[in-house]
């Protein structure tokens, strides 16, 4: 899997050099709403600190189903690229 940082923030790298989804990019993963996962994450803001203690069960299958789909799709492993492409699924479903 390849990660890269966007200019539209859905991926930021801290000053250790990890990589961290926004909770824009999460809420695009997981196949639910911004605010459903800025409820989960709380007043830190952060979700890599508790993503995977707070986040439901199902909304983790979920992302890692979407996000193998993604890569299949696009015919590559990049983050970027497929929270791209699932966006794109998405407005076309709205």
């Amino acid at each position: 899997m390849k990660f890269s940082a966007t200019p539209d923030g859905l991926i930021t790298q801290d000053d250790q050099g990890r990589f961290l989804l926004s909770c824009a990019a999460l809420a695009v993963v997981f196949g639910v709403s911004e605010e459903q996962v800025k409820a989960k994450v709380g007043p830190s803001g952060n979700p890599g600190a508790t993503v995977n203690a707070s986040m439901p069960y199902l909304w983790l299958q979920n992302g890692r189903r979407r996000i193998r789909e993604a890569f299949a799709a696009i015919g590559d492993e990049d983050m970027a690229d497929a929270l791209a492409y699932l966006q794109r699924l998405e407005g076309a479903q709205a």
